[in-house]
């Protein structure tokens, strides 16, 4: 495939340079120079703080001749330079040809929404690999398809790797790709060129707003619809407030409280032998049945009803779906900790005032002696997620451990003391510890039998986010290690 092929049909303002260029056969794309060689186009993709037009240099070093940039900038007599509207946008759409369109030969679900994706699509694949489908998914969990597990940095990754991943899905044989798609991910253009077959809304609240992510709600939201722009099938959660917004195409929806197309009722949460679970009836024209769930709370039936839809819309056996909805668990969302203690330690991935509530408010079902909470806030970002996750641990703990979430560049005993803000004048009792760690052995220390503790903002994560840096941690086996030893005394 030669230049020309690839950049024929994008908005292109200016060329400037070795036109001869055009017809250079392409062996790749790039937008890092990491991964520059001499048959690549190099993409200069504008970041927040970075624009890529300042590498440009560097490409050239390392052998690359075309270059696709926003910014004009001076380039050799030897090589050329286009300059476009959009460079993310045309990553995207050259991504999509050099792949050979791989999305049009898988069947894509995107999955979006403020909460919920990650369960949702992790189920989707687990289930439906289970239930014979070949599947793959795509997030915040990584990239999974036959036998293959690649890490993502991001929740959805950059074009050119969304395009070549299911390039090689098509390759494995993979029939259905499960997709989280982030808001980020739709303002930054990395699925524009993504043939979806169904897309799903979960939920909106109030986040990811702030200087390093969506300047206003508005703006938020807006890139949140704009994947239902995307495609030929809509999703969407009946009871939540702002589900007109995402009525763009054929829609189905689901529901709990008001009417739909797949609606739950009779729920019940049950609980055994320190697990927790519910169960529910679900009714809707094509699907009639008792559902049981391994793990508790309104969130979990909303993502089962998800699976149970999309399951119906795709035509693979309700009864099959069911049977493994009953033992399919998520990492670290809403996962028991086994332990010879009594407390119920709940391990979960909430990091944010909405869905933090959502975990309290679900064992509020369940008999307690105490609550105890272990929080943090990430650093580098807004103050906002920090108040909103201390008021609610603020109004329903009864011990508070705050301790570091991904402290990033930021001193962890400041965001401390930003949260500890919530609690003046609460009749919570209070700790500080830095050391997350050292802070999950002392609050279990605390507990006593028949209390709750719950682990927040961790989730699956396997390491801590100090500086740059991802310094390993495994908080399941830390909390496993400190409950065995707190017995163990």
């Amino acid at each position: 495939m030669n230049v020309n092929e690839l950049v024929q049909h994008m908005h292109i303002i200016k060329q400037i340079g070795n036109q001869q260029l055009l017809e250079m056969t392409i062996k790749d794309l790039s937008y890092n120079t990491n991964t520059v060689h001499e048959k690549s186009i190099f993409f200069a993709l504008q970041g927040r703080t970075l624009d890529g037009a300042t590498f440009i240099p560097r490409a050239y070093e390392l052998g690359s001749r075309v270059f696709v940039s926003q910014t004009e900038v001076d380039v050799p007599e030897d090589a050329l330079l286009i300059i476009v509207k959009d460079s993310r946008y045309a990553l995207s759409q050259a991504s999509n040809i050099f792949f050979n369109y791989p999305s049009r030969s898988l069947k894509v679900i995107g999955v979006t929404g403020t909460k919920g994706k990650t369960t949702t699509t992790t189920l989707l694949y687990k289930i439906l690999t289970q239930a014979g489908i070949s599947a793959g998914v795509i997030g915040t969990n990584g990239i999974h398809y036959a036998n293959m597990s690649i890490s993502t940095s991001n929740t959805t990754p950059e074009s050119y790797e969304l395009h070549k991943t299911m390039h090689l899905m098509r390759e494995a044989g993979v029939q259905v790709c499960f997709m989280e798609v982030s808001s980020q991910g739709l303002m930054m253009n990395r699925v524009e060129h993504i043939d979806f077959d169904i897309a799903v809304f979960t939920n909106m609240a109030h986040d990811h707003i702030g200087e390093l992510e969506h300047p206003t709600f508005e703006n938020y939201l807006y890139w949140k619809t704009h994947l239902f722009e995307l495609t030929k099938v809509a999703l969407v959660n009946q009871d939540d407030a702002y589900v007109n917004h995402f009525k763009t195409s054929k829609v189905y929806t689901y529901s709990i409280d008001n009417a739909s197309d797949f609606q739950a009722s009779q729920i019940e949460y049950l609980f055994a032998q320190g697990q927790t679970g519910m169960q529910f009836q679900v009714n809707s024209s094509p699907i009639h049945a008792l559902v049981h769930l391994p793990v508790p709370g309104k969130f979990n039936i909303y993502n089962a009803l998800v699976v149970i839809a999309i399951a119906w819309l795709l035509d693979v056996n309700v009864q099959e779906t069911l049977h493994f909805l009953a033992k399919t668990t998520v990492s670290g969302r809403m996962e028991s900790i086994s332990n010879q203690k009594g407390v119920l330690a709940i391990l979960d991935y909430a990091h944010n005032g909405f869905s933090l509530e959502n975990v309290v408010q679900t064992l509020q079902q369940y008999t307690y002696k105490r609550l105890l909470i272990l929080f943090g806030s990430v650093g580098d970002r807004s103050q906002t997620r920090r108040k909103e996750l201390g008021d609610v641990v603020a109004k329903y703990a009864d011990i508070a451990m705050i301790t570091s979430d991904n402290p990033g560049h930021e001193d962890p005993m400041r965001i401390i003391d930003d949260i500890y803000q919530s609690f003046v004048g609460s009749t919570c009792q209070v700790y500080k510890e830095p050391d997350r760690q050292k802070a999950i052995e002392k609050i279990i220390s605390l507990s006593k039998e028949g209390d709750i503790i719950i682990f927040a903002g961790k989730g699956h994560e396997t390491y801590q986010l100090i500086g740059d840096e991802k310094v390993p941690f495994h908080e399941k086996e830390i909390i496993e290690h400190a409950l065995h030893a707190s017995v163990q005394q």
